[in-house]
């Protein structure tokens, strides 16, 4: 059952707008696919459709996508085109497309992943600005996906804040995944030419350029604007986008009023006290209106950003000036310790050196380009002290360095490779889902070893992981590519 929210009318199912002009929106419960999704209820929104949060009959929670579009055979080709480009993207810093399909009365909807936190653009709507470490942090998890997307020629070419997840713990940034891989470029709309978007049009909605590209206008880049062919885009425009909502998550407004002075004036200067030095200049650069003027890669981007990070982690931190309170406080304190009689110094546990020989081992894997075992070395480091953000950070760009690998394997056809490092991932961190479903989609849909219907359930998912990991029970034998087991039922 559909229903539309201005009206409080409802509708039968095979209905796609209100007589108002309204879209229809399916009612919470409403269940489609002969059950196998139940729509529990809208979680966003945009010109390119509604995105619900759903729960599938055995794997529980996905988010799924009803596309704003006609219904034809076409359309779903295209749809699954794109999704099985998005779906090649196996990287923790982009929402993992499942699925492309149709209801019975030709809905298309695509099914990914469901990830429980809210979109940039919230965060920054609540907060206005965020901590330059904040951005940094978030611009360059975004750049990872952006790296891993790149690699397989693939442009997302609406990167904004509603495009970008983010999940917090208190300061520290836990997650951070990019959405809408490959839809918006097969997005069809009414189509405007450049000089028709300049005229008036507004500047935060959805709009198809002449050569058929879906952009949000305050995000597009400038060639985006004026190209005659979606084609002619490569991964500098996604750099430019993202350079835009950096310079939006500093300071908490846009740096251009208008897609007139995206064209014609270049970038406003970052005005923001206390910016780590280097950062204004790498906005400087991804902002430039050609795009031969901007860096190369994502890679070239994020290797300057970590630079800036890495200042700031090393820059000391200023001690108060003691004063005379303070110093009577201090002996005071003292005084009370010495004359107390159960007084003992606690035994000292000496984890900081073996912390600080971790991090040095990692550092050395990372720099060999043993990512995997770069991961073991961090979990140590985490198992002693949970909190330590180094740890944290490290373990992140480890764990994506190790899912570029696999993925360079993928693209070249060396499936075995891949797998083993999905392997070697699971060896250091039991609880990587990501490498273990890796493995698997490498398994079935590359190498053809697992049966359609062979993927557990999250019931059994523990058991068979452990079984993937058991001493002498690898998947295969690296040696002679023989498959060891197959038989996950």
């Amino acid at each position: 059952m559909k229903e539309c929210i201005r009206c409080q009318i409802d509708y039968p199912d095979v209905a796609i707008k209100c007589r108002c002009g309204e879209w229809l929106r399916f009612k919470s419960g409403t269940e489609i696919k002969d059950g196998k999704y139940r729509i529990e209820k809208p979680i966003g929104e945009g010109g390119p459709g509604i995105v619900y949060r759903a729960k599938h009959a055995v794997l529980g929670h996905r988010a799924i996508k009803f596309i704003r579009t006609e219904r034809t055979e076409e359309a779903l080709q295209r749809f699954s085109k794109e999704a099985m480009m998005a779906n090649r993207i196996l990287h923790s810093n982009v929402v993992r497309v499942e699925d492309v399909d149709k209801t019975q009365d030709g809905d298309l909807f695509i099914v990914m992943e469901y990830v429980e936190s809210a979109t940039l653009e919230a965060v920054l709507a609540e907060c206005g600005s965020l901590d330059p470490g904040i951005a940094i942090d978030i611009a360059c998890r975004v750049l990872e996906g952006l790296e891993a997307a790149h690699a397989n020629g693939i442009v997302h070419s609406d990167i904004k804040p509603s495009n970008i997840l983010v999940k917090m713990t208190g300061n520290e940034v836990e997650t951070v995944k990019i959405l809408d891989f490959g839809i918006a470029t097969a997005q069809e709309g009414s189509v405007r030419s450049s000089a028709a978007a300049e005229d008036g049009a507004p500047f935060d909605s959805f709009q198809t350029t002449a050569g058929g590209i879906l952009c949000t206008p305050a995000y597009c880049s400038p060639e985006q604007l004026t190209s005659s062919s979606r084609h002619d885009l490569d991964g500098r425009t996604d750099l430019y986008s993202l350079g835009i909502v950096l310079f939006e998550m500093l300071t908490g407004r846009l740096p251009f009023e208008g897609m007139y002075d995206r064209l014609h004036k270049p970038a406003p200067s970052l005005n923001v006290e206390q910016l780590p030095p280097g950062l204004a200049k790498i906005v400087d650069t991804v902002l430039q209106r050609e795009r031969s003027h901007r860096w190369v890669s994502a890679r070239d981007m994020l290797n300057e950003l970590e630079s800036v990070r890495r200042y700031m982690e090393a820059k000391p931190v200023e001690e108060p000036a003691i004063g005379f309170k303070q110093v009577a406080a201090w002996a005071l304190i003292s005084i009370a310790l010495l004359c107390s009689p159960a007084a003992q110094p606690a035994p000292a546990v000496d984890t900081d050196e073996k912390v600080r020989n971790l991090l040095a081992t990692a550092d050395k894997l990372m720099t060999a380009a043993s990512f995997p075992e770069a991961i073991g070395a961090y979990v140590q480091v985490l198992t002693l002290q949970p909190d330590h953000g180094a740890a944290k950070r490290g373990y992140l760009s480890a764990e994506s360095a190790a899912f570029r690998q696999a993925d360079d394997f993928i693209v070249r056809g060396e499936y075995w490779n891949a797998v083993d490092v999905f392997i070697r991932i699971l060896d250091a961190d039991p609880h990587d889902e990501r490498a273990f479903a890796g493995a698997v989609d490498v398994l079935r849909h590359k190498l053809g070893l697992l049966k359609p219907h062979s993927e557990p359930d999250e019931t059994r998912k523990p058991a068979v992981q452990s079984r993937l990991k058991a001493e002498g029970q690898w998947i295969f034998s690296r040696q002679q590519d023989t498959v060891a087991i197959v038989e996950f039922l």
